[in-house]
């Protein structure tokens, strides 16, 4: 535990990875260091929705990444896949949201420059998923929406950092970062410390507490996402279908996958019966076939909520060589691609594509006196 990298990165997440992944290929050595297993937690949970549910209601800054990594996926899983043998099924499956009140601000985002918007009446919307419930207000289609499997994606992440000749320490228990004098040199971990000359902070819903250890004040706090799925004829539905907020993502094994709640739920991870009864619910009300199929797994995750909705990404407040890439609550995987090269490009002094001001935590957080752990 003695060796030191060019770059620690905590939180082997999607978005670790892929800032461990660019770093390593700009010749830099890399140690990522996980608590737990690598990509086991929100990124592993996740639905792997490549799209806000809303698109034309994304802020613009959110748009910005979100268009980049969405431009990104097909070539990046395919070079996971040929060099891993795991494929994280990136596909373009289109997505309909079913009795929307969205039509007149989706249509107008597509004329505007977003993705393509088709509004379907009743009749279109039963031609085009028959297992759907329509609704008394037209469904708005966005074909272009795609879709990943995240558990794959992860694992095939995972494996493609090694091959890229990440340091990937899993397991190691409890962490934090070692600062001294103002200046971050490394993780603590039960098993010691992991020295490094600069250190990325992803740990997602855990990032606030662990900033909070070194008198960093971070308002990032963990938001629980439930999750449930079943096991239905392959073809059942093509889309992801949207309603009332709630979702449905076929995989293209039959698996479909329904989410989701949300509630402030500190750490915990359990899921509770009341919530898999309220998904139940919301996917009968998609799909009403769903009443007579048993639902064959749950589970959930703690999304890293920001109050402005906007993730930190950047150079650390007062810790010389810390930076950070957390806060991505729901978008996560939408998100992860662009916002790990936004990182890496400020670490290097790169100039970005992507205007990084809204994102520096330097000028969005505050930052008391440093603690020295």
């Amino acid at each position: 535990m003695n060796q030191t990298s060019d770059v620690v990165v905590l939180g082997a997440g999607v978005v670790g990875l892929m800032s461990a992944i660019h770093l390593a290929r700009e010749g830099l050595s890399v140690t990522i260091v996980e608590r737990r297993a690598r990509g086991r937690e929100a990124s592993r949970a996740a639905g792997g929705i490549l799209s806000s549910i809303k698109p034309w209601a994304l802020a613009s800054e959110l748009a910005a990444l979100a268009a980049q990594s969405e431009a990104s996926y097909p070539a990046l899983t395919a070079e996971i896949r040929d060099a891993t043998g795991i494929d994280p099924e990136w596909r373009r499956c289109g997505m309909l949201l079913v009795d929307s009140d969205q039509a007149i601000a989706a249509k107008q985002w597509s004329n505007a420059g977003g993705q393509r918007v088709e509004i379907l009446d009743m009749n279109a919307s039963v031609t085009l998923e028959p297992a759907v419930q329509p609704g008394s207000r037209p469904a708005i289609r966005l074909p272009d929406a795609a879709q990943i499997r995240n558990p794959r994606l992860m694992d095939g992440l995972g494996k493609f950092a090694e091959l890229n000749g990440v340091r990937v320490v899993e397991y190691v228990g409890a962490c934090g970062l070692f600062v001294r004098n103002g200046r971050c040199s490394g993780v603590s971990t039960d098993e010691g410390l992991i020295r490094g000359d600069r250190v990325i902070l992803s740990a997602g819903a855990w990032s606030g507490a662990l900033l909070a250890r070194v008198g960093i004040s971070c308002p990032v706090t963990p938001i629980r996402g439930q999750m449930i799925w079943y096991r239905v004829p392959r073809g059942t539905v093509e889309h992801i279908v949207i309603r009332d907020g709630y979702y449905v993502i076929p995989r293209s094994d039959g698996v479909l996958v329904v989410g989701s709640t949300a509630d402030a739920a500190e750490f915990s991870e359990v899921t509770p019966s009341e919530m898999v009864r309220q998904l139940h619910d919301a996917a009968t009300r998609i799909i009403p076939q769903l009443d007579r199929t048993p639902v064959r797994g749950q589970w959930s995750g703690l999304r890293p909520w920001c109050p402005d909705g906007l993730p930190y990404i950047g150079a650390a407040p007062d810790v010389d060589r810390l930076f950070m890439c957390v806060g991505h609550h729901r978008n996560g995987m939408a998100l992860a691609p662009a916002s790990a090269r936004l990182l890496i490009n400020i670490m290097l002094g790169r100039s970005t594509r992507i205007d990084p001001a809204p994102f520096d935590p330097r000028a969005r957080m505050a930052a008391p006196a440093v603690a020295d752990l």
